[in-house]
């Protein structure tokens, strides 16, 4: 009598997929074999590849720039869609994750850089590694998304007004991870950064994940909400230069500093020189500063205000 046996089909995380070799319906090919003639009209040849017409564009290989000093891709129209495919761009700098320790020391190559005037351009599904200034240097309107970006000598990426980052990943960069303004960061993590994990100015800031970073987890320039995110491990887990940071339900872990700590106004960041008031609510700090007997918010002159009740070391009395 013969007995079936089921046969299992095993199935891999998308994740773990190698990256496709196609471009998109209606999406232009990059790849590394194009490039030195140029992948497609309006793109002169070698780096950087220049992206100036409207549309959507494609990896179909990896991306390897020859030194610290050259961009990989510029974009020099609105408009642009980049989806990586799971492909990487790749320079040769590498960070140890202490502050501007990077070799090569020098270096202003950007993986990905828009133009003054580039507007509405969003990249994806992808890692940019190594670059000698930055991963990305997006402006207004701009979105990353499902990216990681490690080894820039300054920063991951920076973006400009009315920006958007989320379920992506900055670690490992030479100063900062995400640098931002007027941005949204919604899923994220910042990880192992040479000064601070994050550096904002009135930005939404949503589930992230900050830790180790050396400096701080997040400098808030002024006016940024920040919620259910953990920074752990970081130098001082959220550094308020002006003021007017709102933080909702919250966790601050083992932060080498204080887990918040509040600045005055520094002009001109805050042309009359009045500080905002920061407030606090629902928020954890456990194990910054030492240990829970010290203090575990504080500052030099900063205002905070406790809209709810906080969590300090073993208190609900802050600091």
């Amino acid at each position: 009598m013969n007995s079936r046996v089921p046969r299992l089909v095993a199935l891999t995380p998308w994740f773990l997929l190698p990256a496709l070799s196609m471009a998109g319906p209606g999406s232009l090919e990059i790849n590394q074999a194009c490039v030195a003639d140029g992948c497609f009209p309006g793109d002169a040849g070698g780096f950087p590849v220049t992206v100036a017409a409207s549309g959507s564009y494609s990896l179909t290989s990896n991306l390897l720039v020859p030194d610290e000093n050259t961009h990989a891709i510029v974009v020099d129209a609105a408009s642009v869609s980049i989806e990586l495919n799971g492909f990487t761009i790749e320079g040769p700098v590498r960070c140890t994750g202490l502050e501007d320790d990077c070799t090569p020391g020098g270096g202003s190559g950007v993986g990905i850089l828009a133009t003054s005037g580039s507007t509405n351009v969003s990249v994806s599904n992808g890692s940019i590694v190594g670059m000698g200034w930055k991963g990305l240097q997006l402006v207004g309107q701009s979105s990353i998304e499902r990216m990681r970006v490690e080894h820039a000598r300054r920063a991951a990426a920076s973006l400009g007004v009315g920006g958007r980052v989320s379920q992506s990943a900055a670690n490992r960069n030479g100063y900062l991870g995400w640098e931002a303004t007027d941005a949204r960061l919604i899923d994220v993590t910042a990880t192992g950064n040479g000064q601070a994990g994050i550096n904002c100015a009135r930005c939404i800031v949503e589930r992230a994940t900050v830790h180790d970073n050396v400096g701080v987890g997040m400098f808030d320039g002024y006016g940024s909400i920040v919620t259910n995110s953990v920074f752990a491990r970081n130098g001082i887990g959220v550094w308020s230069t002006n003021g007017g940071t709102r933080l909702l339900a919250n966790q601050f872990v083992y932060n080498n500093g204080l887990g918040f700590f509040a600045q005055p106004a520094v002009p001109p960041d805050i042309p009359d020189s009045e500080t905002q008031v920061s407030t606090l609510s629902g928020n954890s700090f456990i194990e910054n500063n030492g240990g829970n007997h010290a203090d575990q918010i504080g500052g030099s002159g900063g205002l905070w205000v406790e809209l709810d009740a906080n969590l300090c070391g073993l208190s609900t009395t802050c600091p």
